[in-house]
């Protein structure tokens, strides 16, 4: 049963924490609108802004007139107090059956990548398990900055972005990529031979040429999404043929932000996550300071990283230095933060810059800070 926790707040703007799942054991342009009952909060630049009712929402803080205060849906988490905190996410409708990823660019040239994939339920609530989090079609193994890994219906799919050599021989009638030979593409996909007797499935988002060529021959960098080692060039173009039916990918930098692709059809990973630990007294302002790698969640921010597991259990630590993390009591163990929720126990490995003392205090506010 669902417990609703409204925390008043008199005089300020209204704006709602997108519910969590239960966290129980077991990787093109458009618009959206909304009433004036509807609280969004949508993807941003950082900056809150009230919007009209008929234009595009970034960021969906919404005047309420007199009833101010925050709403969120929480499952058995009666003692959690929610902090007057806007969280930013993708999308925070929340579609079902849309699910993306976001590749993030190692380098100032390169685009972001925006990878989304339809399936009946793919975007449903997850649970936690020990080294993966799942619903009922998806089991999630990693949604990282250069590489996402899951399983959808049992099938396998891994996307890792990788920089390649692209030239070209005899008049430009041959192909390479990192020194392969282009066996066949269609718009941007592509499949080529390896030096492992298999056909590597590639897709191009981004290029950049050399100022220099060979001979009259192009040379460039590209950047590509490495898809997958096939044994047959049939079975390669025909995985091709199924991604460019199943999949939507999308380029985007970081001045225009995700908000220049096709967004609104899909449940952001990173939103999913957010759900789970905001179920375990976590709030972090944003999905975009999230990865995550096989049961590990990792927080960013500026120079501090945070590095979570939630799992069955619980801890007993009475005798350590103690503070209250949004109304669960947490614990201080070296440079660990250890707390319980229900039948779940929460660790939290903070680490800090080099030249900020590793101290209780500085621990603590550390955690306070970001997820509070």
């Amino acid at each position: 049963m669902k417990k609703i926790l409204t925390l008043a707040l008199a005089g300020t703007l209204m704006f709602s924490i997108v519910g969590c799942s239960d966290g129980s054991s077991k990787k093109d342009s458009g618009s959206k609108k909304h009433s004036k009952k509807d609280s969004v909060e949508d993807i941003s630049d950082g900056d809150d802004k009230e919007q009209d009712d008929d234009k595009d929402i970034l960021a969906g803080i919404e005047d309420d007139d007199d009833n101010g205060g925050i709403t969120s849906i929480i499952e058995d988490s009666s003692d959690i107090i929610i902090p007057s905190k806007t969280q930013i996410h993708l999308n925070s409708s929340m579609p079902q059956d849309g699910l993306a990823f976001i590749i993030k660019h190692d380098y100032n040239y390169t685009n972001n990548v925006f990878i989304g994939i339809k399936g009946a339920g793919i975007a449903s609530d997850l649970t936690v398990g020990t080294t993966i989090y799942c619903n009922d079609s998806l089991m999630l193994s990693a949604a990282e900055d250069d590489s996402v890994s899951f399983h959808l219906n049992s099938v396998y799919y891994n996307f890792e972005v990788e920089s390649l050599n692209y030239a070209t021989q005899d008049g430009k009638t041959v192909e390479l990529i990192d020194n392969q030979f282009v066996e066949y593409k269609d718009d941007n996909y592509y499949v080529t031979t390896t030096n492992i007797d298999k056909f590597q499935l590639l897709y191009k988002f981004d290029e950049n040429p050399w100022d220099d060529t060979d001979a009259g021959e192009a040379v460039a960098n590209w950047d590509v999404l490495k898809m997958g080692y096939y044994d047959s060039i049939d079975e390669a173009i025909a995985k091709l043929n199924e991604y460019k039916e199943t999949l939507y990918i999308a380029t985007f930098t970081d001045d225009e932000t995700a908000s220049v692709v096709n967004y609104q059809d899909y449940t952001c990973v990173n939103d999913l996550i957010m759900k789970i630990m905001n179920d375990n007294a976590l709030f972090v302002d944003s999905y975009d300071m999230i990865t995550y790698d096989g049961g590990e969640i990792t927080v960013t921010k500026d120079d501090y990283k945070f590095e979570i597991e939630i799992d069955d259990g619980s801890y007993s630590l009475s005798d350590n230095t103690s503070f209250m993390l949004n109304g669960i009591e947490a614990f201080v163990d070296g440079n660990y933060v250890k707390y319980t929720v229900g039948d779940r126990k929460v660790k939290i490995y903070v680490s800090m810059p080099y030249d900020v003392e590793k101290v209780d205090s500085n621990v603590i506010k550390a955690v306070l800070d970001v997820f509070s």
